[in-house]
């Protein structure tokens, strides 16, 4: 498709014109228009040091415009439970409206996060399942607002043109690009972890001089779409795995509004996701607030991780990240 291709026009290319796409893309138009409408807030710079303005902001916006979309059943993270909505529809909607809010004082980019499911039975809230997902997406607020976006045919990238409030494609078919050696891991929870996930970061440390005999870049970032955004744009993998912090036993990420998304336009993009075990793909969500270990990422690298996830050599308890920087070490 050409560039000056709109998501509207992207959309009906796409999804066709019966019924379920016409509802598909009146959906994702709408979350489109509260994501527009949110860059124009925070553009404003009137909310940019106000973490809890922004989140009641973006609440508001994301959920004012699902209130009168087509679906059966609409999940928020702000929601204790799931709502009701259309009884004659047989999609079910999830929305992230902000995620990376710590970042937001440090000007930091910052997102939100939606998918789309194909319910069995009209608006019935039931088990929801990663393989009856159409489609997902996540909204990134840096220097442009851009969009990801998945409807089960590939990944594409779209960046909102703020003169006119469309978003206008900028990539498709998008593939994540293979041996980048760059993981995306926070450190600061090295103790924590199982003595496989710890063996790995020693070996990525070593460099050219260990075992996988490759130099790594290493880093951290708190925005889940930044960093997923940083994946299929340009390669590596990024691991949060479980630990033994109470409240982090099944790692940090909500299988039905981050992982399952996120996993979604991972591998729509050629990538691999894994909890440790198994895809994140091929879970069922039975609670809408379970937890996840993440990986996920290039192929080649998500597959080298996992040799390592869950194995447990014969050392456990030592800590050469830490013990090489000591202050008391000549």
């Amino acid at each position: 498709m050409q560039s000056d291709t709109t998501l509207e026009n992207y959309l009906g290319f796409e999804l066709g014109a019966s019924k379920d796409s016409a509802d598909l893309r009146t959906t994702i138009g709408a979350l489109a228009i509260a994501a527009s409408s949110l860059t124009q807030k925070v553009a404003q710079g009137s909310l940019i040091d106000m973490q809890d303005s922004i989140e009641l902001v973006a609440f508001s916006l994301f959920e004012e415009q699902a209130r009168e979309l087509p679906i059966g059943l609409l999940l928020s993270e702000g929601f204790e439970k799931p709502q009701l909505q259309n009884p004659d529809s047989g999609l079910a909607l999830t929305i992230y409206p902000l995620e990376g809010r710590t970042d937001i004082e440090a000007a930091m980019p910052f997102g939100s996060l939606f998918s789309i499911y194909r319910l069995a039975s009209p608006a019935s809230d039931q088990e929801l399942s990663a393989a009856t997902m159409i489609a997902a997406g996540f909204f990134v607020y840096a220097a442009q607002t851009l969009l990801v976006l998945s409807c089960g045919q590939g990944t594409a990238i779209f960046a909102l043109n703020t003169a006119t409030a469309e978003f206008m494609l900028s990539r498709e078919h998008v593939n994540i690009p293979q041996k980048r050696r760059e993981i995306t891991i926070d450190t600061s929870n090295y103790r924590f972890w199982d003595s496989g996930v710890r063996h790995f970061v020693d070996d990525c440390i070593s460099g050219s001089n260990g075992p996988l005999g490759v130099d790594y870049e290493m880093g951290w970032r708190h925005s889940l779409v930044v960093e997923a955004y940083r994946v299929i744009s340009g390669g590596g993998v990024y691991i949060f795995p479980d630990d033994t912090r109470p409240g982090f036993e099944n790692g940090k990420h909500k299988l039905l509004y981050e992982a399952a998304p996120v996993a979604f336009l991972i591998e729509q993009a050629g990538g691999k996701t894994s909890d440790g075990y198994e895809s994140i793909g091929s879970r069922s969500i039975s609670k809408i607030d379970s937890c996840v270990p993440f990986i996920f990422g290039a192929r080649d690298g998500v597959d080298q991780v996992l040799e390592y996830y869950g194995n447990d050599p014969t050392e456990t308890t030592r800590f050469p990240l830490f013990e090489s920087r000591s202050l008391l070490r000549n």
